[in-house]
């Protein structure tokens, strides 16, 4: 009688020890949602010499912040903004507030992913002469490496964005961010 005592209380105290698929693993829920924030690099209006003749195309400098929301291993849903106020020639600068799907695949510690959003754009013309704000679509993709459960690193995210109605006949710019986030849950 001892010895089957003694084997259940040993089997209960292995079973306590045992490691298996996590709750939300097992009940098909992976759901995440993360911070962060970015510095980002960008030309500016490489299509608008003719709306902006006389001013070279420097790239705009800025900081942005994003969060995304993961609730598959496979897609999810971004919101990104930029404030690309540093290394204005002319008081120059662009703002952008975007939105949308992004699908992702993760290989090890890495994740790579596209995105394709939708939002609006703020454009600041030279001397603070006047302010455009008009609906924008941007498409874009990058790598984030995690280093721990809750801090990953956007190594490189890379965007092309399409400013619809600009000046009536649109602007294009593109650039990149790099910068760390912080996963929440």
């Amino acid at each position: 009688m001892f010895k089957q005592q003694l084997s259940i209380v040993l089997l209960l105290a292995a079973v306590s020890f045992a490691r298996g698929q996590v709750a939300p693993a097992a009940n098909g829920r992976a759901s995440t949602l993360s911070a962060g924030g970015t510095i980002a690099a960008f030309i500016p209006y490489p299509n608008a010499a003719k709306t902006l003749a006389g001013y070279p195309n420097n790239v705009l400098t800025g900081v942005g912040a994003f969060v995304d929301f993961a609730p598959s291993n496979w897609w999810g849903i971004e919101a990104e903004g930029h404030w690309l106020r540093f290394h204005e020639f002319a008081q120059i600068h662009e703002d952008t507030y975007l939105v949308g799907p992004r699908l992702q695949l993760r290989l090890r510690h890495f994740r790579f992913y596209g995105k394709a959003l939708y939002g609006f754009g703020e454009f600041g013309f030279p001397y603070e002469y006047a302010q455009e704000r008009t609906p924008l679509v941007a498409f874009g993709g990058g790598a984030e490496y995690t280093l721990t459960r809750r801090i990953s690193v956007r190594a490189l995210d890379g965007e092309f964005q399409h400013w619809l109605n600009f000046q009536n006949h649109g602007l294009s710019p593109y650039g990149a961010s790099a910068g760390v986030a912080y996963r929440l849950f």
